[in-house]
């Protein structure tokens, strides 16, 4: 697209963000249904407390990239997750 090469891949990154809805519906997707992790959550914190540590991909939702570029909405996550419970 465009003549543009996609960037290499951070090895420190702990979550890689691919833009659009199609992308963070299924990233809400694997995260609520697929590997069932919310039953995990505990929230951030700033500790590096394994399993308590906002580092890592698993360790929080990591889906903020997706509602703060607009690609998923709030309303659409809530009933996501109402549906989970």
């Amino acid at each position: 697209a465009l003549g543009l090469q996609m960037p290499a891949e951070e090895p420190r990154a702990a979550c890689v963000f691919i833009g659009g809805e199609m992308a963070g519906m299924a990233r809400v997707k694997e995260y609520l249904w697929d590997r069932d992790l919310l039953r995990y959550y505990v929230g951030s914190t700033n500790t590096m407390t394994p399993g308590k540590s906002p580092v890592g991909e698993d360790s929080t939702t990591k889906f903020s990239p997706w509602l703060a570029h607009g690609c998923i909405s709030p309303q659409w996550l809530y009933r996501e997750i109402e549906m989970y419970e």
